[in-house]
């Protein structure tokens, strides 16, 4: 978290020093430095892959401790259930503990589509260069 507080003051400075606020704003500069460093960086689908699913065990992990109470380690195991093997909740007792494993094991879904949107490509990839 803070070596992402420090890339983006580094690139708000940068922003700043090429006369940035007087042609857009740093929000869509951002979004472009974010996709040059995607379609640049190999791996970068993979890393985004990782992130998203790390943010959603840790936020479905957090919301599902607030809710029902349960203990940090064991919610957070329930969010990776959920993420790897979606079950939409059925294994939680409380309402708000169901719909925390719905809004998670939804996010789960759609990484694991993304997952294999990016296997598929890298196939592709590996068959057209044969």
């Amino acid at each position: 978290l803070l070596r992402l507080m420090w890339i983006l003051h580094k690139e708000w400075q940068r922003f700043v020093s090429r006369g940035g606020p007087h042609r857009g704003n740093y929000q869509t500069y951002l979004r472009y430095r974010f996709c040059h460093w995607y379609a640049w960086t190999p791996g970068a689908s993979g890393i985004v892959l990782c992130a998203l699913s790390i943010a959603l065990m840790v936020c479905g992990g957090l919301l599902l401790r607030s809710f029902t109470g349960e203990s940090l380690s064991s919610s957070l195991w329930a969010a990776w259930i959920w993420i790897a093997a979606p079950d939409g909740g059925g294994s939680q007792e409380t309402p708000l503990g169901c719909l925390v494993g719905l809004i998670v094991s939804c996010g789960g879904m759609l990484i694991f589509a993304m997952l294999m949107s990016v296997v598929s490509s890298s196939l592709e990839g590996m068959l057209m260069a044969l």
